[in-house]
């Protein structure tokens, strides 16, 4: 059971960077459907780190009070509603907005998956920041690749 789960947390985390990484195939469609300049199109492409940078320390906070696994799934519904919105921007703001979301949602995901990653096997937790990172670049090759 240990090791489904595991393999679940890291399939989550290759969807993940699938996700993440292949914005940057739209970027061209983007900058026309919305008129953006070179620098409103890179902010939106990377925007989403500040939400990280917001929600990092009370991530950790809000899943010791709540739990981890209420965290995980908020994070991940989040991080899907934040990609659907993202799509539906008419407008350079709306667009960095829904972003900034995604990077919230984002942060909340990770932090309680490598929290649970870890808790699994807390002795190997080097191993499973190598697993972890596999996933996230088998995603972060197959996502581009297939939404190109």
């Amino acid at each position: 059971m240990l090791w489904f789960q595991l393999f679940l947390l890291a399939l989550g985390y290759a969807f993940y960077s699938a996700n993440r990484l292949s914005f940057g195939v739209g970027l061209k469609a983007v900058a026309a459907s919305l008129s953006l300049t070179a620098v409103q199109l890179g902010t939106i492409g990377t925007i989403f780190t500040l939400g990280q940078a917001l929600i990092d320390i009370p991530a950790g906070y809000l899943a010791d009070r709540f739990g981890r696994k209420r965290m995980l799934i908020f994070g991940m519904v989040g991080l899907g509603c934040m990609t659907t919105c993202v799509t539906t921007s008419a407008s350079f703001a709306g667009a960095a907005l829904w972003r900034v979301c995604f990077g919230i949602f984002e942060g909340c995901w990770n932090i309680v998956m490598y929290s649970v990653a870890g808790s699994i096997f807390p002795a190997a937790r080097a191993m499973l920041n190598g697993l972890m990172m596999t996933f996230y670049s088998i995603g972060a090759y197959i996502g581009p690749t297939y939404y190109g």
